[in-house]
């Protein structure tokens, strides 16, 4: 019986292409690998046209009560090749709601920092920043849904903008304002506000990935263990896991030695140093 799930191990890698139904040259190769075991940490480039995502990324959680909290730690970093900026975001947190009675409800939460290097540019996303705490929301109800977040964009330092909307609908600009002038507004159909339309999930991003033609050694779909489970054959997937594991055990063991012989030989002089990288070729 299969208990445990096919985690990556370490060294595995996935290699693909996000195809673009419309426009080839807005086509996404990616390119992932398990970079540590414990804890869990993966790399990943994705290259574009004139840009390069990447960075890596381990993963939180906890449960609280009847909810999940869960979150992607770990720098990610946009290069453009167009002027040269580079930005740099982190990711937010989030709710998993009612995992056990009640209904459930995801829902993003904390902060996103962006800074970008090439024009002194930076914004912190609040989630949900009019969040009442569990006794104020017995006195007053919330403003704003649960899916707002707010934004104020800085250069050099100073409140040149401000971004506000729902990350499940539309993310506005208003350029000339800060936090508090905007909500402070009565109607804000009146404000200034960006009408450009910088980005468009449903139209930008590529919907199809489709795995390299010529993939390392290393690929995912190359492992034992997991073939044997596509084949339906269980039994000798678990057999090939547990080799897989064992193996995994033994290679972290090897490490843990090398990397003691190492401090070791670092201490040492003449002879013994020679002696001790000896043994390690």
């Amino acid at each position: 019986v299969q208990k445990k799930p096919f985690n990556p191990i370490l060294g595995e890698t996935f290699e693909a292409t996000f195809l673009h139904e419309k426009d080839p040259t807005k086509d996404i190769q990616l390119f992932v690998e398990q970079t540590s075991h414990h804890p869990p940490i993966s790399s990943y480039e994705a290259q574009g046209h004139n840009f390069r995502l990447h960075g890596y990324c381990g993963y939180l959680a906890s449960i609280r009560g009847n909810a999940l909290k869960g979150g992607q730690v770990g720098p990610t970093y946009i290069d453009f090749e167009s002027d040269g900026a580079t930005i740099h975001y982190s990711q937010p947190f989030l709710w998993l709601k009612g995992i056990c009675w009640g209904e459930r409800v995801l829902e993003y939460y904390d902060k996103m920092a962006f800074t970008e290097n090439k024009n002194n540019l930076e914004c912190e996303v609040v989630f949900n920043p009019d969040q009442k705490s569990f006794i104020g929301s017995f006195f007053s109800s919330q403003k704003t849904p649960v899916d707002f977040l707010r934004g104020e964009v800085k250069k050099d330092g100073s409140v040149i903008g401000v971004i506000e909307g729902s990350w499940l609908g539309v993310v506005h600009y208003y350029p000339g304002q800060t936090a508090d002038s905007l909500s402070s507004m009565k109607d804000k159909e009146k404000v200034e506000v960006s009408r450009k339309e910088i980005f468009n999930i449903a139209k930008e991003v590529p919907k199809y990935a489709k795995p390299s033609d010529d993939p390392l050694p290393s690929d995912a779909r190359f492992r034992e263990d997991a073939v044997a489970l596509r084949s339906g054959n269980l039994e000798l997937a678990q057999t090939k896991k547990e080799e897989l594991e064992n193996k995994q055990r033994r290679e972290r063991a090897l490490r843990k030695t090398g990397s003691s012989r190492n401090s070791l030989a670092s201490n040492q002089s003449g002879s013994e140093k020679d002696l001790i990288e000896a043994t390690q070729n």
